[in-house]
């Protein structure tokens, strides 16, 4: 019984990965007509990111931020990041130190009624590229969430990745399933053992 707790156990485990990750859907649409042509160096494009299950935390010793990179050899400029109100959006341009990535950053700030503790965000943002490639703009962007902490002055102490992984594409349907037939595999050979072992349950 004990083996068979144990198995129940790393099942919930496992179900609660999928439940908990966060997804980051993304669209990519041309601005207006300036779909990029045979001579332009570079095109305009707007990226939507849908943020599910994201939950971002703002206090005065916590503060937490998701990162959405973009490509320095791709991408020339970022611009007219939007959102709901609520969220602080910033941008910080490709090659800027020479070789580093763009930055899409949002993080949750305080409210009316004091700071926000544990926001949960079902919202979207978007933001307006200079994009240099010669396809399309990729729809698969590199993330991760950020936890910042702070002493009663202020001064940073402490930086750790909360979550990393890659946006996904509006028409790609986001693949926690493997996980979560591992855990119902777990699940029923767990429910069989107890069964076997229990003369009501047969």
């Amino acid at each position: 019984m004990k083996k068979t707790r144990l198995i129940i156990l790393c099942a919930g485990f496992v179900l609660g990965l999928v439940c908990h990750a966060s997804t980051i859907l993304v669209d990519v649409q041309p601005l207006g007509s300036s779909a990029k042509g045979p001579s332009s160096a570079s095109a305009g494009y707007r990226y939507t990111f849908t943020l599910n299950d994201l939950s971002l935390h703002s206090s005065p010793d916590i503060a937490e931020e998701l990162d959405i990179r973009f490509d320095p050899g791709l991408f020339g400029s970022l611009s007219n990041a939007t959102g709901p109100s609520g969220l602080e959006l910033m941008l910080f341009q490709p090659n800027n130190p020479p070789g580093e990535s763009g930055d899409l950053s949002v993080s949750a700030v305080p409210g009316n009624g004091g700071p926000y503790t544990g926001v949960t965000l079902h919202t979207a943002v978007t933001v307006d590229v200079s994009y240099l490639g010669a396809n399309l703009p990729p729809r698969i962007l590199p993330f991760q969430v950020n936890r910042f902490s702070y002493d009663q002055t202020g001064a940073q102490i402490g930086f750790d990745v909360q979550q990393a992984g890659n946006t996904t594409p509006v028409n790609v349907v986001p693949e926690p399933t493997g996980l979560a037939m591992v855990a119902g595999i777990l699940a029923l050979w767990a429910f069989r053992r107890i069964r076997s072992t229990v003369p009501e349950l047969r």
